[in-house]
């Protein structure tokens, strides 16, 4: 358990009791559990929605940091390095990424300098599959493998693009294991504002510091975004989170 974590628990472990008469709304969860779990959820959703953000703006590789051209022979994905350093709601760290760029149905052979901001196209399909080691802004160690599906469209070049994500994969925060998929819109990048009402997401964060595994349930709103579950077989969480909370 972290030093963080300790001091936390030492903090709640009074507040934490809960005999026989407890009301109709107590959870089955101790108030420290439901903190680690709010810090789980506001940690993996940041890293979702920064993996869409850098996705839709792009990287700037330096030509050393290229390990992989794009060319037909691997469907035009170029991977490049992402050296040690602070990057926006990823945190401190570094990793490599694998680009694939798909405007108006034909393939961008070189990937590297496309931008949402030049093109012209009016359907643009973009792969960035992301691995990243370092420390979230709360200084907990990550471990993130995620993959965001783009599909943007607009009415004509004149236009600004409405963008379908899809992010999925595995993140860890020290020992606490994320296995999650989402799908959500924006009109542009993530902090344009996600639409409330569209997509949702599902999947699992096994917390050691919690009793058992929570089966988190996303549910996009305009201005905040809701998670939801079972914790095991007697126990539910469920919280609201405004999006200025996160750090993408």
């Amino acid at each position: 358990m972290s030093l963080q974590r300790a001091t936390l628990l030492a903090m709640l472990a009074t507040a934490a009791a809960c005999d026989d008469c407890c009301d109709d709304d107590y959870s089955g969860l101790y108030p420290y559990e439901e903190a680690y779990l709010a810090e789980d959820v506001t940690d993996l959703m940041t890293n979702v929605f920064a993996t869409g953000e850098h996705a839709f703006d792009g990287d700037a590789p330096l030509p050393a940091d290229v390990v992989q051209i794009a060319d037909p022979s691997n469907q035009y994905t170029a991977v490049y390095l992402l050296p040690e350093g602070f990057r926006p709601g990823l945190g401190q760290g570094g990793g490599d990424v694998a680009l694939q760029v798909t405007e108006d149905g034909v393939p961008n052979v070189d990937p590297l300098f496309f931008s949402f901001a030049t093109t012209t196209a009016l359907t643009v399909d973009l792969v960035y599959d992301l691995r990243y080691l370092g420390f979230t802004e709360g200084a907990r160690e990550s471990d993130v493998v995620l993959r965001a599906t783009l599909h943007a469209t607009r009415a004509s070049p004149a236009d600004p693009f409405v963008v379908e994500y899809v992010v999925g994969g595995t993140v860890f925060f020290g020992t606490t294991f994320c296995d999650f998929n989402t799908r959500f819109r924006a009109p542009g990048p993530p902090s344009a504002g996600i639409e409330g009402g569209f997509g949702d997401g599902a999947g699992f964060i096994d917390d050691p510091d919690v009793y058992d595994i929570f089966e988190v349930n996303i549910n996009y709103g305009s201005e905040q975004f809701g998670a939801e579950g079972p914790v095991g077989c007697c126990a539910y969480y469920s919280a609201g989170f405004y999006y200025d909370q996160l750090f993408f």
